[in-house]
């Protein structure tokens, strides 16, 4: 069986750095080596917005200003005609090559959609990542456009890979092409520091840190002063230098590091626990309703506990009480948190994580899914 090249088409670089970005990169990073060619498909802007290097496999850039480009709409003739105008220059004769699959991450207005554009010129098999609900995420913006486009790629996907059963939910029409699949995490080779039971407890965040968590990180920082433990969170030192500058003696503020493997060798040094504390209603972080933190199974693959605060009706917690997550609370009360904070040293929850380690978390099992699916529709297109 001829191998098939994969046509990656993003704004969302796959590069070795964070979230949906080094998600990608690990999994065409094993397609790559499974003999796949690997060809990002970019706008000019994206690609020199990366933040990392870039190296592996191939790209096609496209322009963002030409003389004869109208300004982008995600609408109308404007966008049609700029998705002819890329298709017809950059894509359809490098197509035509050979056995092709379109892989595209539904976030935004522009290059997703356009993946569903060629799909339907040149009905090749489309797998789309749907790690964050667009309408969740973008719920200030025009909400019919917004449809339209996400429908589009819907329509046009072979396969949707998603993190959570809420969007069966939201997007009942398109539920029989959803399969989950958990994001991929990587198995640092860290250094392990034995740490004492006398030792003063840190607890540690590391990722996006948004605006409206920061009142959340603000209960627990309480708690924890209060309880003489320490925390550390590794994110965008300016959204919160205020928390450092009222708990000086418990918080401290790290910025992101070069790379995941960095950031789990600190956490593995000075951590005992991890947490997610996620706002108390899904209507502060809309998005929670259907997103799953990858920075959990990344802390499970650490042997980190991690206490994770969030709705009951989120994606992640109702994963937790699917699970019986024994370090999860939907409340910053702090009952809640002394009770949750006394369990990270329990041997069930040292089990639970052995257990997810071996199965729904296994990074080799995940990767086999993709890869398992990437081979089956190049088999049925070949």
């Amino acid at each position: 069986m001829q191998r098939a090249t994969i046509y990656f088409i993003s704004e969302t670089a796959p590069v070795n750095t964070h979230a949906s970005s080094v998600v990608f990169y690990r999994h065409l990073q094993k397609l790559n080596v499974d003999s796949y060619l690997i060809v990002w498909v970019t706008d000019n802007n994206s690609y020199q917005a990366k933040k990392s290097s870039f190296e592996g496999w191939e790209t096609i850039i496209l322009p963002n200003r030409q003389w004869h480009l109208p300004p982008y709409r995600g609408k109308g003739l404007a966008q049609q005609y700029r998705f002819n105008y890329y298709y017809r220059k950059y894509l359809r004769a490098a197509i035509q090559t050979g056995p092709a699959i379109l892989v595209t991450h539904i976030s935004g207005q522009f290059l997703a959609p356009f993946a569903a554009f060629v799909q339907r010129r040149m009905h090749l098999p489309l797998v789309s990542f749907f790690h964050d609900d667009i309408l969740e995420l973008n719920f200030h913006q025009n909400k019919r456009i917004l449809i339209q486009n996400t429908e589009q790629i819907l329509e046009a996907s072979s396969v949707v890979l998603t993190v959570s059963k809420g969007f069966e939910t939201n997007w009942p029409k398109y539920a029989s092409k959803f399969k989950i699949l958990y994001p991929v995490p990587d198995v640092f080779k860290v250094s392990r520091r034995l740490k004492s039971e006398s030792e003063v407890m840190t607890v540690g965040y590391a990722g996006a840190v948004y605006d409206e968590m920061i009142p959340y990180f603000d209960k627990v920082l309480e708690y924890l002063s209060e309880a003489g433990h320490k925390m550390v969170i590794i994110g965008d030192r300016a959204k919160t230098q205020r928390l450092g500058k009222r708990y000086p003696e418990t918080l401290t503020c790290i910025d992101l590091f070069d790379t995941p493997a960095e950031a789990s060798q600190y956490l593995v040094n000075h951590c005992k626990a991890m947490i997610i504390p996620y706002p108390e209603t899904i209507s502060e972080m809309p998005w929670i309703a259907t997103c799953f933190p990858s920075k959990f199974i990344q802390y499970c693959q650490l042997d980190l506990p991690t206490v994770i605060i969030a709705p009951t009706a989120s994606a992640i917690g109702e994963w937790c009480n699917d699970h019986q997550w024994k370090l999860y609370s939907s409340s910053y009360d702090s009952d809640s948190l002394r009770r949750i904070l006394n369990n990270i040293t329990d041997e069930r929850v040292k089990a639970q994580i052995a257990t997810l380690n071996d199965g729904l978390f296994q990074p080799e099992r995940i990767i086999q899914q993709f890869g398992s699916i990437v081979a089956d529709l190049n088999k049925k297109s070949t």
